[in-house]
């Protein structure tokens, strides 16, 4: 399937660059699983196909509500000449094995493009809301599992 793209309202999306074969997924809503800020892709790494397989093919993948919050109101920070926004682009942009497109600070929306769905490693804290992570396969934010930080919705 060409153009194939799945997502969440109010969390997020991934868009496949490539043609996605679904015959071997028999249960998307476990394949690709959203909850509040995360979406996994494959968050069982028994049941991850190779690279080029599945759903493991590059991806550009957008995220909604990633903002950086202030700590004394508990308020999103929105403002581009704050300077925790521009901590925030950088720590985006730092993030290992991806590619940075962009980042809307009016929404809080970070984009960028991912080669595959595997596991990289564990990262201390979320870039997206810089919170710790909980576990290594189910935390809260990029966990590589291929999970990533977005808020909660109803699936589409």
């Amino acid at each position: 399937m060409a153009d194939f793209e799945i997502g969440c309202r109010g969390v997020g999306r991934i868009t496949f660059l490539e043609p996605i074969d679904l015959r071997g997924e028999r249960d998307l809503c476990h394949t690709v699983v959203f909850q509040n800020k995360s979406v996994a892709v494959y968050p069982d790494d028994n049941n991850k196909p190779p690279v080029g397989q599945g759903l493991n093919h590059p991806a550009i993948i957008r995220l909604e509500h990633c903002y950086p919050v202030n700590k004394e109101t508990g308020q999103p920070v929105v403002d581009t000449a704050d300077p925790r926004v521009k901590r925030k682009i950088e720590k985006l942009k730092g993030m290992e094995d991806t590619e940075f497109i962009s980042y809307d600070a009016a929404t809080g929306t970070w984009e960028f493009r991912v080669e595959h769905f595997s596991r990289y490693g564990k990262r201390n804290t979320c870039a997206c809301c810089e919170r710790p992570y909980l576990a290594a396969n189910r935390v809260h934010g990029l966990h590589w599992s291929h999970a990533l930080p977005a808020r909660s919705g109803r699936r589409r």
